[in-house]
């Protein structure tokens, strides 16, 4: 997530300086050229590895290693009050997940710009987060509610099944395995090798 993209979350007006000129979102990393001309780190490379190697606003010649990092408009802008993502500036009630006037539910948490990443990441129930069982292949996200994704688990996260190796529902799984063409035939097998091991019984308890 980059949380340098949306100015609108900022509680105050933010400053033109603390924009770049070039991506038009919050500066991240802020660097400068020798006349002082203030881009993200990441976008003065990208200009610099595929323009002319100069400043973008005075075209004075430069290198990245020319660069230097502004570290009182970094920490200005770590410190700047921003509220959530998810939130939104006309909420209208006090309760935990608040809403807005047009009753829709959004996230209340306020705090300082550097503290953002980690309630989002963390914290924030409106957030989407991805299932646990990722690794089999399942896409699903849903918002940070340990209930709707212990149901989701639970109901519809794709289990593998356990004959043709296919991704299959959990809730339809028995579905699956009742008309899966290997899984009949492993059955079959088993069947065979039980039979066969009842009738080799039998004929083993004749023998004196």
């Amino acid at each position: 997530m980059n949380i340098f993209e949306n100015t609108s979350i900022f509680i105050d007006d933010l400053d033109e300086f603390c924009t770049c000129k070039l991506c038009l979102g919050v500066l991240n990393k802020p660097v400068q050229c020798k006349q002082g001309h203030i881009y993200c780190e990441s976008c003065f490379h990208r200009w610099l590895r595929t323009n002319k190697k100069s400043c973008p606003t005075c075209k004075e010649k430069i290198t990245m290693k020319a660069l230097s990092r502004n570290r009182h408009l970094e920490n200005i802008i770590s410190n700047l009050q921003v509220r959530c993502t998810h939130g939104d500036d006309k909420i209208v009630d006090e309760t935990k997940r608040r809403k807005t006037k047009n009753g829709d539910e959004c996230c209340d948490w306020k705090g300082k710009h550097s503290e953002l990443l980690n309630h989002l990441t963390n914290e924030c129930m409106f957030e989407l987060v991805s299932c646990p069982n990722r690794a089999i292949g399942c896409e699903t996200k849903l918002p940070r509610d340990p209930v709707a994704m212990e149901e989701h688990i639970r109901l519809t996260c794709p289990a593998v099944c356990p004959h043709c190796k296919q991704k299959v529902r959990v809730d339809r799984m028995k579905v699956h395995t009742a008309s899966c063409d290997y899984g009949r035939s492993s059955l079959s097998k088993r069947a065979m090798r039980s039979k066969m091991f009842e009738e080799r019984s039998e004929s083993t308890q004749g023998c004196v």
